[in-house]
């Protein structure tokens, strides 16, 4: 996508990322990891959507097999207060940093369409994907030692590694479109469903509601063989700052547009099994950093 100048005349990226407030205590079913049956449906009425949702220890138990069946799952208050508060400074810090300079020589015609950089990228639906200095504290040891990095461990194995970190920031935009509907990766082999071998892991940094948009999937659209033509519908995952939503790279899945008036930061992990390369996400070796600002 390209830069108007409208991005421009806009105040700098960290006067309108506006920071949900963390939430204290416990929070009950009804407020935290609702979902919304009434997203817009891909194709035809679908069949009842199940709960993916769960809170409290019962996702030791249960997660797994949910997950292993649909291919998403919620975990409720993924980090603590102090955790979410550290995370959003920290991401907001790593953003300032590359984002303006990114939109900038966009705007400049510096940036062709499609050119990628190792520490940011622009996707489509006026996204950003960052990765500067995610690799550092603290997201070093969400990465490692996470709430949800028991059930990764159980999903792909004692020897899971991580792949990367970094933050998916949908800008608001009063015009903003849905992403198109894609996977993350495909599968192994042709014909048989195996187990997951790469997942992520979306921590929101702010609520995701329905005016900042929401992550939409179609439940078991990861397994091999699964209709895409026939009757589906999406889920729309409501839920607060600080839920972890782990979902398996080949479901069908798609960011809707943030139509509020603040930018929507998503910090995303991605682990897989070791022996496992992610050929479709490799990033760039160029960096923003390197290159001269050239405004002639």
């Amino acid at each position: 996508f390209q830069c108007s100048n409208d991005t421009l005349r806009q105040p700098p990226w960290h006067q309108r990322f506006v920071l949900s407030e963390p939430m204290p205590g416990t929070r009950g079913a009804d407020e935290e990891g609702a979902l919304d049956t009434s997203a817009k449906r891909p194709r035809g009425t679908g069949a009842a959507i199940p709960d993916v949702s769960l809170n409290g220890e019962s996702w030791r138990s249960l997660a797994p097999g949910l997950f292993a069946e649909h291919g998403v799952v919620l975990l409720a208050e993924a980090l603590s207060e102090n955790e979410l508060g550290l995370a959003q400074r920290r991401a907001q810090e790593n953003v300032n940093e590359v984002l303006s300079m990114f939109i900038l020589r966009q705007a400049l015609g510096q940036i062709g369409p499609g050119e990628q950089y190792n520490e940011i990228n622009g996707r489509d639906g006026g996204w950003y994907d960052i990765h500067h200095r995610f690799h550092q504290e603290p997201f070093a040891t969400f990465g490692e030692r996470g709430a949800w990095v028991p059930l990764v461990r159980e999903l792909l194995g004692g020897e899971a590694v991580l792949l990367g970190c970094g933050v998916l920031l949908a800008i608001a935009d009063a015009e903003g479109a849905d992403q198109a509907w894609h996977t993350d990766g495909g599968h192994l082999f042709d014909g048989a469903h195996l187990p997951c071998h790469c997942l992520n892991v979306f921590i929101p940094l702010v609520e995701l509601n329905g005016a900042n948009g929401q992550t939409q999937f179609i439940l078991g659209s990861h397994a091999q063989g699964f209709d895409a033509e026939g009757e589906v519908s999406a889920t729309t995952l409501v839920c607060q700052a600080g839920s972890a939503i782990v979902f398996d790279h080949r479901i069908l899945q798609r960011g809707c547009a943030n139509r509020s008036e603040s930018d929507r930061p998503c910090l995303y992990f991605t682990y897989a099994k070791p022996w496992f390369r992610d050929h479709k996400n490799l990033r760039s070796a160029q960096s923003i950093l390197d290159e001269k600002l050239d405004a002639e």
